[in-house]
């Protein structure tokens, strides 16, 4: 007997090929889904190991691996100059092949499935092709390797076991075709079964698609659900299924907060069916998320609910139409009717607090919120909410002492920011173990404002940069970062990131026209101050604005400002006659600067600049009288703790030596 071939085992054979197993086993981190194993009797020529996929403890499924480093030597692009011999070798692979690359320099890693498809359109005499690996090829959290590993797997396993089925059952059709018409049927019936349970293959690829959705697994979710989708709609499939996976990958896309996206999911569900209560309903919380008192959204809410009314999502949903679109009195009507179901229901104890919030009564969503909880302690969402409701029944309730969007650490709410620092530490304990990157981003944004609140500005930048972890790219936290950076005057650190978003928006032009100010970068913050004038609504901003005019040289521009806020009553006095004084100064109108000034003293008698310009005005009027009088009045002690006014002091008393008046 003729002994079958075995490759020869062997161990990784040098540092580098140690350091790129290393840089893969630091991607392929988790655990409980990916488990890389490399090297001792895995290792051939060929093959260097296996990925195990895994659901906790349990394999789900194997992939065989080749780890090569890239290769860039040709081309700027990572890639792999691929032989011939690894595609031959995926053809008799009894799994599916992966290549594994790693970047020494980079410490990143790439992949691709090596399979037949690779040397299309490649000559016959050509031994090798070129891979070039794009930005969807390298191993991040964020790019659903995983999933598209798991995909792989479905799909062989889906062909070895139609494979099995038809290996099976085609020796007995061969036997029984002689045996005439009947039997024929008969095995043709029993292909038909085959041919079913085929198609039927998309249901459990769906129910799997569910529980990744319901486990907030959520990119995971839409790229099973969106490959669904295509493959369904490219066999003309079962339209109800097809109508559930897009209804599904709408609902995917709200979560992600893409809700364009999501709009033409539902509208191509309703186009399957426009009776459907699933794409009415979602369609209608999309119109409810744009605009809370569309007509639309009350009409296609009501028409889900005649359709089904003991659904709860659909209950939800007309609810929050008829909050925002219906009198006082047929909300109630329509709560009451459905007290019982809504009592025991987690989702619609959280409608109603939404619609209590949206209606600004936090107290009210407070307690909603926490029953839902109650009925639900796992649903991290109402922990986020619940938080945000104290969050902003706080600002609401001492919205009369916002300086500058800041509160101020009363006493009095200790209590409400430990319970909702509690919600958000309990909120994060759950989304850890889940991929929903946007709730954890939530938590962590909300944890910085509420750290605001308390003063405790550097905390709330830890909070804020835990956000920029998940994602680096996050708006909201970096808004608030540059919030608290501004409250620690670290406006040079605040612009940096200003700077890297988009200035179109009225908040970053507004914290970028303030950190500029503070700079005292006259002309930049007073550009910024004029890229949004029409909404500026605070005195302070105007204030700011015409002195940024003023110090920039446009003094013209900052005197109407000023004396239109004068005539307005909006500007402090003193400001407004500072103003002025600049007027003065600019015209050499001295006579009058003086009288400014002696306001100005009276009104700020700890500002040394007042008591100096009184006397410089007089002496370059020649009143030596006034001149010396303002001399014996000047607060010494005030000026020798002046850094510009000692030397100004020593100035001033030269010149009255000078012209011999001391």
């Amino acid at each position: 007997m003729v002994e079958r071939f075995q490759p020869k085992n062997f161990s990784p054979s040098d540092d580098q090929e140690e350091e790129g197993n290393l840089i893969l086993q630091n991607l392929l981190h988790d655990e409980k889904r990916v488990r890389l194993s490399t090297g001792g009797n895995d290792k051939t020529p060929n093959r260097d190991g296996f990925i195990e996929l895994r659901n906790a403890s349990t394999v789900v499924g194997k992939l065989e691996v080749q780890i090569k480093p890239v290769d860039s030597r040709k081309s700027k692009v990572p890639g792999y100059q691929l032989g011939g011999h690894l595609v031959g070798y995926s053809g008799r692979s009894g799994l599916p092949f992966i290549l594994l690359c790693y970047d020494r320099t980079s410490k990143k890693g790439y992949w691709k499935q090596i399979e037949h498809s690779l040397f299309d359109g490649v000559p016959a005499n050509q031994q090798s092709v070129r891979i070039n690996f794009a930005t969807e090829d390298e191993i991040t959290n964020g790019n659903n390797y995983f999933e598209k590993w798991s995909r792989i797997n479905q799909e062989h396993l889906e062909n070895l076991a139609l494979g099995l089925q038809f290996r099976n059952a085609l020796p007995e059709l061969s036997e029984r075709l002689p045996a005439g018409l009947d039997a024929t049927t008969e095995m043709a019936t029993q292909l038909q079964k085959i041919i079913d349970g085929w198609a039927n293959r998309f249901k459990g690829r769906f129910e799997d698609a569910q529980n990744l959705f319901r486990d907030h697994h959520i990119a995971a979710a839409t790229s099973l659900v969106s490959n669904l989708e295509k493959e369904i709609s490219s066999e003309n499939g079962d339209s109800e299924l097809l109508l559930r996976v897009k209804v599904l990958l709408g609902n995917c896309h709200i979560r992600l907060e893409q809700y364009d996206l999501a709009e033409n999911y539902f509208l191509g569900a309703l186009n399957l069916n426009q009776d459907s209560h699933r794409a009415q309903s979602n369609l209608a919380h999309i119109y409810y998320i744009r605009n809370k008192e569309s007509v639309e959204c009350l009409n296609l809410a009501k028409l889900a609910y005649q359709a089904k009314n003991d659904d709860e999502f659909t209950i939800g949903v007309y609810l929050l139409a008829l909050s925002f679109n219906a009198n006082q009195s047929d909300l109630n009507t329509f709560v009451a009717d459905k007290e019982s179901t809504i009592s025991k229901s987690s989702v619609l104890q959280l409608t109603l607090a939404q619609c209590a919030k949206e209606n600004e009564d936090f107290s009210k969503a407070r307690e909603h919120f926490e029953r839902a909880i109650e009925l639900n302690p796992s649903n991290f969402t109402s922990r986020i909410l619940l938080a945000e409701a104290i969050y902003k029944g706080i600002r609401q309730d001492a919205s009369k002492s916002l300086k500058k969007n800041i509160l101020p650490a009363l006493t009095r709410y200790k209590a409400d920011l430990v319970d909702a620092m509690n919600q958000i530490e309990l909120a994060v304990a759950q989304l850890v173990t889940t991929e929903d990157r946007i709730g954890l981003c939530r938590s962590y944004e909300l944890g910085g404002l509420l750290q605001m609140i308390e003063g405790e500005f550097a905390n709330g930048i830890i909070f804020c940069d835990r956000a920029l972890g998940v994602d680096p790219k996050r708006r909201v936290a970096q808004m608030i970062k540059v919030q608290l950076l501004i409250q620690l005057e670290k406006y040079k650190e605040a612009i940096s990131i200003l700077e890297s978003l988009d200035t179109k928006e009225r908040d970053s032009r507004q914290a970028l026209a303030y950190s500029n100010y503070k700079l005292k970068n006259f002309s930049h913050a007073a550009d910024f101050f004029t890229q949004y004038i029409e909404e500026i609504d605070s005195d302070f901003e105007w204030i700011a604005y015409a002195q940024s005019l003023w110090f920039s040289n446009k003094k013209k521009k900052a005197y109407q400002v000023a004396m239109n806020l004068r005539l307005q009553g909006r500007a402090p006095v003193s400001i407004m006659r500072e103003i002025e004084l600049r007027r003065l100064f600019d015209k050499e109108e001295w006579a009058a600067a003086i009288g400014v000034l002696e306001l100005l003293k009276v009104r700020e008698p700890k500002a040394a600049e007042h008591w100096l310009n009184i006397l410089a005005m007089n002496m370059n009027l020649g009143r030596r009288t006034q001149a010396l009088e303002a001399y014996g009045a000047l607060p010494l002690d005030l000026i020798q703790a002046d850094g510009w006014a000692r030397p100004k002091l020593a100035e001033l008393r030269a010149a009255l030596r000078h012209k011999q008046w001391l």
